[in-house]
């Protein structure tokens, strides 16, 4: 089992610890995944998507340049589509048995937030979570971003928190993958052919148990 630190450092590549349905999905679409550190070039990108979307006297939480700087543990992952930062979400462990997820931020262009890019964001990271055993993703969450938290089994907790003891329940991972082939495929054919996504199965996943986390995100 890799550490979170040698997936943060690029020693391990997260595109090997996704799903086999998860993958296929990416693979199929036009958009593009990959770690984002500290000194890219792309991070100056995912800062301004950042700034479109949070609340000027806020966003500073929430751009990964700020995050990847003061935050020990953080893994940033970018979307691109035509080397254009569509797409970035934000996490970190706590705990000494890194065993605790706090998602910090999660965003999406408004162009395309209606291609399920934050679903495939959540669950890329979700694949990440489960393969390093860890337990819990929480955060914190705006009124916008509630149904989103919802529609993965999350539970409201205090003061607009969310957890979720994971993996996510079977069938919500299979209904977000096959909404994202089916609104990204590139190739033009039946949605029916795109199911058989599932063939390889999805790796880890159990029916999960609802628990709690932070970030007002945008999809």
């Amino acid at each position: 089992m890799p550490s979170f630190n040698e997936i943060v450092c690029g020693e391990v590549n997260f595109n090997d610890i996704l799903s086999k349905p998860l993958e296929k999905a990416l693979a199929n679409s036009d958009f593009q995944l990959r770690l984002l550190e500290e000194g890219d070039t792309e991070v100056a990108e995912a800062d301004l998507l950042m700034e479109e979307i949070f609340p000027p006297r806020e966003v500073d939480d929430y751009k990964p340049s700020q995050l990847l700087s003061s935050v020990d543990n953080v893994l940033s992952i970018i979307c691109l589509k035509g080397g254009v930062v569509i797409g970035s979400i934000t996490v970190s462990c706590v705990g000494g048995d890194e065993k605790y997820m706090i998602l910090h931020s999660l965003g999406v262009d408004k162009e395309y937030r209606n291609k399920k890019l934050g679903s495939a964001l959540m669950l890329v990271v979700h694949d990440i979570a489960c393969e390093l055993e860890i337990d819990t993703i929480s955060l914190i969450s705006s009124d916008y971003g509630k149904p989103f938290y919802r529609s993965f089994n999350f539970t409201e907790m205090a003061h607009q928190s969310f957890e979720i003891t994971l993996p996510f329940a079977k069938k919500v991972i299979e209904k977000k993958i096959a909404d994202f082939h089916r609104m990204n495929q590139k190739a033009v054919g039946s949605v029916t052919a795109g199911l058989n996504f599932f063939d390889g199965g999805i790796q880890k996943q159990v029916e999960p148990l609802a628990s709690q986390s932070l970030s007002p995100t945008f999809y």
